[in-house]
């Protein structure tokens, strides 16, 4: 087995800041005990220490303190630099008031694509109550051609068994709408045909972190569940986030590949 070869410079630098440590916290006892009478006669009366080897101490300690203080100003300085570029140049969009917002303006994604490749719209739904009607009516007002539909539901059975965090309503709002989309697939299998469009429903049981929308393109609705007063998963009536297929930033594709995972998760 090939073993990993170390990083001397890091090795140095580790071995270098432990041993500025250890002297700062030797020196701090010294100091300490210098101003108790016993000690600082033991140590003159043993020649261990004497007044010129304090001043000593103390303009060592000076200097290594001043040079921790340094390291740290350039580990903020670079904690700062990746900061600002995970943040840089984002076009997110902070959408406040819900759900209701984002619907507009993912129906003109929606019917903005052209591109075989980037039809593709997951949905991860809570109980897909209101996300269903919207998808249901696109489908058929527009028609839309060789779309790749995933939707992603919230077990009604995990609701039942987990009451005391889960919103008992939710049940009836989630098998309605599973029976809904389940029934459209079976009933509308032709027209689905006719349009090249794939339609699937996927339950999922686990307690709901993320919800939101992804489209092919790289355009994301994202938003995360949030508790309510009573100690139950609140309505998902909380800001969104929304990233353009074109925001390319570090952030942008951070949420998009955790949007990924959670899909990846439910569909395997």
């Amino acid at each position: 087995m090939k073993l990993p070869k170390p990083d001397i410079p890091d090795i140095i630098k580790k071995v270098w800041r432990y041993g500025e440590i250890t002297l700062i916290i030797i020196s701090a006892l010294v100091l300490v005990g210098w101003t108790i009478s016993p000690v600082k006669n033991w140590l003159v009366r043993n020649g261990i220490f004497d007044q010129s080897t304090i001043y000593d101490i103390v303009a060592l300690t000076t200097v290594l303190l001043i040079s921790i203080i340094s390291e740290l100003k350039n580990a903020i300085k670079e904690l700062s630099k990746k900061l600002d570029k995970f943040n840089r140049e984002s076009n997110s969009q902070i959408i406040e008031n819900g759900i209701l917002q984002v619907y507009p303006n993912l129906n003109s994604i929606l019917a903005s694509i052209d591109n075989k490749r980037e039809k593709t719209l997951d949905v991860i739904g809570l109980t897909l109550y209101s996300a269903w009607p919207q998808i249901q009516a696109w489908l058929f007002s527009v028609h839309p051609h060789d779309w790749k539909i995933r939707l992603y539901i919230l077990d009604s059975d995990y609701i039942k068994e987990n009451s005391m965090t889960i919103p008992s309503k939710w049940i009836k709002e989630a098998e309605s709408a599973k029976d809904q989309i389940e029934y459209f697939i079976e009933e509308k299998k032709d027209l689905l045909a006719n349009i090249a469009t794939e339609l699937t429903l996927k339950p999922y049981s686990n307690l709901p972190a993320i919800h939101g929308f992804k489209i092919g393109d790289g355009s994301l609705y994202i938003s995360f569940s949030h508790w309510s007063e009573k100690n139950l998963v609140d309505d998902p009536h909380y800001f969104y986030e929304y990233f353009h297929c074109e925001d390319k930033t570090t952030r942008a594709k951070a949420y998009r590949n955790l949007f990924d995972n959670w899909t990846t998760y439910y569909t395997n």
